[in-house]
């Protein structure tokens, strides 16, 4: 799976390293791949063709399935929000996903080149939901958003960060968005202030030519 699978799929099905191949997302993929094993079936097509999913189906990450979670939890992160004032230590942190796909078409993003550009989101009530259960099963003081662009959708996000709030969950979170969507009708000071309040310290930028 991955990147160069969803563009050649054809060509990694040619590996005789490869018994499949997934291309775009793999969650309905991977159950029939499993299937396919416990069933010791052989032959067959090797390629699994893109599918677009709709993430609001989609069940909660189990990240329990990795029987290392709590390393994983407690490494560091590779970027500047380790060091933020506000980030609590020993930092906790997870990746969280709420989206997909952008509808913007830079020229250097791979969504454009894989064709990933239909925005696709959780609804702000299954986000907060998830997002709890997680924090209060492993004591999350940090979230990642991996969407992404996690504020293509404005009203979304200002109601995630006040439900954040609201549910008095204690963590610091950061996200990935736009230069452009820093104006009056976007990422104002009003919004900026309420997401900060809950708990963001870093936005990370796609700086569009």
């Amino acid at each position: 799976g991955g990147t160069h699978c969803t563009l050649f799929p054809e060509q990694m099905a040619r590996s005789r390293l490869v018994d499949y191949v997934v291309a775009g997302e793999g969650e309905d993929h991977i159950l029939e791949i499993a299937r396919r094993i416990s069933n010791c079936e052989k032959g067959g097509s090797k390629i699994y063709s893109k599918k677009i999913l709709d993430i609001e189906k989609l069940p909660p990450v189990n990240y329990s399935l990795d029987k290392n979670i709590e390393t994983f939890i407690t490494s560091k992160i590779t970027d500047k929000v380790y060091g933020h004032e506000r980030v609590k230590h020993p930092m906790r942190w997870i990746p969280f996903e709420t989206s997909r796909g952008c509808p913007s078409e830079c020229t250097f993003c791979i969504d454009v080149v894989v064709g990933d550009t239909k925005y696709r989101k959780k609804s702000a009530g299954k986000v907060l939901e998830e997002m709890a259960a997680v924090v209060g099963k492993y004591n999350i003081t940090h979230v990642k958003f991996i969407d992404d662009n996690f504020v293509v959708n404005i009203k979304r996000f200002q109601a995630i960060a006040q439900g954040i709030l609201d549910r008095g969950l204690d963590i610091t979170w950061d996200c990935e968005c736009r230069c452009d969507y820093f104006r009056e009708n976007m990422l104002n000071d009003d919004i900026l202030q309420l997401a900060k309040r809950s708990g963001l310290v870093e936005i990370t930028l796609g700086i569009e030519s």
